[in-house]
């Protein structure tokens, strides 16, 4: 029940024996409200109600520990101490007070420290940064996990950098804040920090692919100019293939014209070929149209290679379904040379090439196939490389 008062602000209605009456999908907001007016021996009357409840909210929890800590911390956290309920106290006190809070908490309660320096993370991320070396060592984690719980904060940059800073690693989720409050700032970091960052447990993330992905669904004339302005290389061809798929699903015949007179024949023939896959149900004439327009913009297009790197004594043994047999004579067929250096000729299916087994695959230009040895180098561990021919798309 809200009442309101003059133009802008309003008043709960509600009173301490309503309050506890509250239940359903309504009942937060009203708490909330109730409880900006509410005294300190109504909120702890509240809890000493709320607490024996069976199915309790940890949102509801939190705020009444986050209002309760507002009005009287020490009230808060000597009703809680000794309960399940005390990280609660002691977290929402940082929320108010984190300097106090974290002096307390190390003088009188050290086993709270880490829900103090946690609250600390995701209240005061800039006091944080600030006061990070006076944590004791062992309750920093708990502050850099507070301050990664949420993605959306004043200042995404400075977050991401701390926490790359004090080793917790790449966090998408603000750099996606990033990205939507500031995309020439997102790709300043990258330029920064590089593509290829490490992930909070570990593993590598693309933060250029993330970028990408995003600003060009979002801000595609931002990625349009970043493009424009990048050097050329494997860079600029990237920004520049999410531009044209973007383009592709946004205005086809657009796209299709841009294929057509792309110079670069690789580049003209790939754009050709998503083109015409994009049209093959609908207009399947057409389709047939573009790919014949592939082989005039790159007379190459059947050139190019698949190469193959396995380890060990295993041979490759499907390709696209096909099985390869070792000595098979096929007139297709490539010399592989094993680890111990016998050779076995394996025929080639006419599709594109797929390893089954335990191979991996990579392809690369007729140059350089035909550049590369195939025969077994000193420590490279059994690698052996195998170069088939890639039918087209």
């Amino acid at each position: 029940m809200l009442k309101s008062i003059g133009q802008s602000s309003i008043r709960s209605t509600d009173t301490l024996e309503t309050a506890k009456t509250l239940t359903g999908p309504d009942a937060y907001h009203r708490l909330a409200l109730w409880m900006v007016d509410a005294s300190e021996p109504e909120i702890a009357a509240y809890w000493q109600h709320y607490r024996q409840q069976k199915s309790r909210s940890n949102e509801i929890t939190d705020l009444i520990f986050i209002n309760w800590t507002r009005i009287d911390p020490r009230a808060a956290t000597t009703a809680a101490k000794g309960t399940g309920d005390e990280h609660y106290a002691w977290w929402a006190w940082a929320c108010h007070d984190p300097k106090t809070a974290l002096e307390t908490a190390i003088a009188e309660n050290p086993d709270r420290v880490n829900n103090v320096t946690w609250g600390i993370g995701e209240f005061h991320k800039e006091w944080l940064r600030e006061h990070f070396d006076e944590l004791p060592e062992g309750a920093r984690n708990n502050a850099l996990q507070g301050m990664a719980k949420w993605d959306d904060g004043e200042d995404p940059a400075a977050t991401l950098d701390f926490l790359e800073e004090k080793g917790y690693g790449f966090h998408p989720g603000i750099f996606n804040v990033l990205i939507r409050k500031d995309p020439w700032a997102a790709y300043d970091w990258i330029e920064e920090n590089g593509s290829k960052v490490r992930s909070q447990y570990g593993g590598p993330i693309d933060a250029m692919a993330t970028f990408v992905e995003t600003v060009g669904e979002q801000y595609p004339d931002v990625l349009k100019r970043i493009a424009d302005q990048a050097p050329s290389g494997e860079m600029k061809r990237k920004l520049e293939a999410v531009i044209f798929a973007n383009l592709l699903k946004t205005d086809p015949e657009a796209a299709i014209v841009q294929a057509e007179e792309t110079k670069a024949p690789v580049i003209a023939a790939q754009r050709m070929a998503a083109a015409g896959l994009s049209l093959v149900r609908k207009e399947p004439e057409r389709a047939f149209e573009l790919a014949g327009k592939i082989f005039a913009a790159n007379p190459n297009a059947l050139s190019a290679m698949t190469v193959v790197e396995y380890a060990g004594e295993r041979a490759v043994e499907r390709i696209d379904g096909c099985v390869a047999h070792p000595g098979s004579g096929a007139s297709h067929g490539v010399e592989f040379r094993r680890a111990e250096g016998a050779h076995a000729q394996f025929a080639a299916c006419p599709t594109r090439g797929k390893v089954g087994g335990t191979g991996s695959k990579r392809h690369v230009g007729v140059g350089e196939a035909a550049g590369r040895s195939e025969s077994p180098g000193a420590g490279d561990g059994g690698n052996r490389q195998q170069a088939l021919p890639r039918a087209p798309v």
